[in-house]
Formats: structure tokens, C-alpha cells, sequence
């Protein structure tokens, strides 16, 4: 995964030009070439104690370990010439040159056939050796949720470097950098580093309803995510094929699905394996629409108000069986994202506000996060107050066209018939 993304990023920014990804906010690295100690080690500081942090530290620290060493530095001296093996000819000492020397040097001869390289310029200085990375942070509060302090300082000098940030979730995305720096050979013994995210919301959304992805595959996306400084997994647990997560109070919902559904021990450590590389875990129920999955549940009171059974009803006994879905949901999910049916628990889809059919009132409630599929500029809801992430579906959703919700038809809208009018309810 790592060795796919730093192959991804230097394509992307081409070869001259590589840095960590994303890119920092202020990046300057000038001095000699710097060296990790074999010894090398990630360390927090005493009066820092955080599981998390301290765990983190290990982690980096072994990842750092498994990059390809940079090449040991050569001493410093003022050769013009050296003796080389030419088995190859005159290209064996332009290749020597530029490992070996200073990049300002220049070839002025080659192998021929006296076995000699020249050259003009010295030798590559000899840098720093850096035996830790002390990290820092002004919080050891392991809360993960909406708008966290991310930012974060990263310097070297000399042979002694340094991380600093504001909560612990900002010291992993130092490491992170760091542990770029490292592999991209941009370590130098005087390097600066400032940098704080530019997006509060910066996420992944998978549909397991439709496609089913195992445990160990969202833990890989989650690594991924952590490692370009993402900070959500948001996870689309229901739909018309299945409901993908274990009710202890409905469960008949997930009798029929084999191992394809989460438990909900399963969840609850895949929100602490996110949490310890600062991701959030967003969980979404998606109704009304799209809830052919709950159709084993008529039988405690939930209806339908389509004839195809993928659209809920309003009354009592449905939004009762939701409620105690989505009660069932927060406590496996402490994220804060959820709608006020549950008292600040929530979030809506684009379909409830941006696309409301004439005559029905909007139903995003003060305080909604409004997740935008397209249909409307997402400036348009900025301007009325309201938080919003923009989804950019039709770049990213894969094998969007098998996912198309067909519209009603028919003399009737059954949108319009459908919706919630409770403004409790989202």
C-alpha cells in the first residue's frame, strides 16, 4: 500500500518535484543530505502519555525501517578523479558520479580505458545522523470527532529532530510526512515543515450494501486513507439489496446474508483500528428511500408507501423500528454524526434538501451536515448556513450505472407522497 502510494504521488507530481503527499502547507529543505541511525526510533514524550500516540510511534517506526535505506554518506574530500570498474564502459562512470557525488558535479571525462572516472566538483558532503524523532503535543485527549486540532510542525536540525502538534491526531500526520520525507530521500539536516489540513472533511465513502467488502479489506482502506491524511471512512451500510451490520434487536435482518454482514463486535473494532490512525468511522442507515433491505422488519410495524417496498412511510410504527435502529448504531459508533431523530445524531443526504419536489418544506434541520451528490452548487447550501461535503460521485463512484435509483412514475410522485414531514425526523 505504501509502496503503491509513493509510486502514485511521484507520478503525479513528476520526478523533479517530489514531496509528502498531500503536499504541506510550508515545505523548505536545504543543508546536506541527512541519515537515519540503524538505531533509529520514533519516540513521544514523557509527560505526552497516549496509548494511541505511543502505539503510533512504534508503527512509524518499523515503517520507516522497511523503506529503502538511504545510501550512507561519503566522507568529504576534494577528489577529482576516482578508480572505477568499467565493465560496461563509459556509462558505469556517469552512473558512479551521480550516486557518489555532489549533484552540482559534472562528468568531465570518463572510464575509457584507464579505469579512472573524473570529474569536477567534491564528493557528496557528509550529513547528519538522526538517531530519534521526538514528537510532542500540547493534548493527549484520544477524542476523534468533527473540526480536531490536525496541524502539526515537523523540523530538523542538525541531527536533531522534532514533531509537534496540538492533539495526537496531528502527530500522526507528522509521522506520516516524516516517514515520506524518509522515502522519497528529501531528508536533510535542515528541514521545516508546517502544515494544517485545508478540508475538515476529507473522505472515502464505500457501499458495502451492494458489494460486500471484508473486514480486512477496510482495514487496508483505512491504512490507505491514513496515509494520504484522510479522516473518514464512511461507511453506506444499507440499501435495496441488504442491510450489512448485526441488530440485536431485528436479527432477522441479517439471517439470510451468511458472513456477509459486520457484527457488531466486528464494527466496534474497526472504529478503534480507524480511530488509532485518525480516521472516523461514519455509519449511514439510509432511508426512507433505499430501504428494500428492511423489508423482513413489516412484521414489527414498518411500512412502505411504494409499491415496490424501497420507500418508507411516515407513521409511528415505522420511525419506531428506524429509531431503534439507529439507537442500535450510535452505540457502536461514539462519531457525533447522526440526525436530531436521536437527539444530535445525523446526517442527510443531498435527495432531502437540494432536490425537494414544489410545496414540500426543506428537511434539513438547523445544524444537519448536508452531503452533496451534485445536484446543486455546494455554495448554494454554504449560503444558507448550512455545513456541507461535496461528493464527487460521478468521478469516483465505480460502476456508478448499475447504482441509478430509477425515478417514480406514474400519475402520482412517490416522493413527494412519502416524505418525512416530521421535523424531528431527517
Amino acid at each position: 500500500m505504501r509502496a503503491v502510494l509513493l509510486a502514485a504521488l511521484v507520478f503525479a507530481q513528476g520526478e523533479s518535484a517530489q514531496l509528502p503527499w498531500p503536499v504541506p502547507t510550508g515545505f523548505t529543505s536545504t543543508g546536506s543530505m541527512a541519515t537515519l541511525a540503524p538505531a533509529f526510533s520514533i519516540s513521544a514524550a514523557s509527560a505526552n502519555a497516549s496509548g494511541l500516540l505511543t502505539a503510533a510511534a512504534k508503527r512509524y517506526t518499523a515503517i520507516i525501517h522497511s523503506a529503502a535505506p538511504a545510501p550512507a554518506p561519503v566522507p568529504e574530500c576534494d577528489w577529482q578523479s576516482a578508480t572505477v570498474a568499467c565493465p560496461n564502459g563509459d556509462s558505469d562512470c556517469s552512473s558512479w558520479v551521480n550516486t557518489n557525488c555532489h549533484p552540482a558535479s559534472t562528468v568531465s571525462s570518463y572510464c575509457r580505458v584507464s579505469g579512472f572516472c573524473h570529474f569536477s566538483g567534491s564528493r557528496r558532503l557528509a550529513g547528519s545522523v538522526i538517531q530519534t524523532l521526538a514528537v510532542t503535543v500540547s493534548s493527549v485527549n484520544e477524542t476523534l470527532d468533527r473540526g480536531i486540532n490536525e496541524s502539526y510542525t515537523l523540523a530538523v536540525t542538525g541531527q536533531v529532530a522534532t514533531a509537534r502538534a496540538g492533539t495526537v491526531y496531528g502527530a500522526l500526520h507528522a509521522m506520516e510526512t516524516f516517514a515520506q520525507i524518509v522515502q522519497l530521500g528529501l531528508l536533510t539536516d535542515n528541514l521545516h515543515v508546517v502544515d494544517s489540513p485545508l478540508w475538515t472533511h476529507r473522505g472515502l465513502m464505500v457501499d458495502t450494501a451492494r458489494r460486500f467488502l471484508p473486514i480486512p479489506l477496510l482495514e487496508n482502506l483505512i491504512d490507505g486513507l491514513s496515509y494520504s491524511k484522510m479522516n473518514v471512512l464512511h461507511l453506506h451500510l444499507t440499501d435495496e439489496p441488504a442491510v450489512r451490520f448485526e441488530s440485536k434487536v431485528y436479527p432477522e435482518l441479517t439471517a439470510g446474508l451468511g458472513q456477509a454482514f459486520y457484527t457488531q463486535d466486528q464494527l466496534a473494532s474497526l472504529v478503534a483500528y480507524a480511530k488509532s490512525r485518525g480516521v472516523r468511522v461514519v455509519p449511514e442507515l439510509d432511508v426512507p428511500a433505499h430501504s428494500g433491505g428492511l423489508q423482513v422488519l413489516e412484521k414489527h410495524g414498518l411500512k412502505y408507501c411504494d409499491a415496490g417496498k424501497t420507500v418508507l412511510a411516515n407513521d409511528d410504527g415505522t420511525l419506531k423500528v428506524v429509531d431503534a435502529l439507529l439507537q442500535e448504531l450510535a452505540r457502536l459508533f461514539p462519531d457525533s454524526i447522526l440526525q436530531r431523530t436521536i437527539t444530535g445524531l445525523g446526517t442527510v443526504r443531498n435527495d432531502v434538501f437540494s432536490d425537494p419536489k414544489p410545496m414540500i418544506p426543506n428537511a434539513a434541520l438547523p445544524g444537519t451536515i448536508v452531503q452533496n451528490w451534485g445536484k446543486a452548487a455546494i455554495s448554494s447550501i454554504a449560503d444558507l448556513g448550512f455545513s456541507a461535503v461535496d461528493s464527487t460521485y460521478k468521478e469516483m463512484y465505480l460502476n456508478e450505472q448499475c447504482c441509478r435509483v430509477v425515478p417514480p412514475t406514474g400519475p402520482h410522485d412517490e416522493y413527494r407522497l412519502c416524505f418525512w414531514r416530521d421535523s424531528g425526523r431527517g
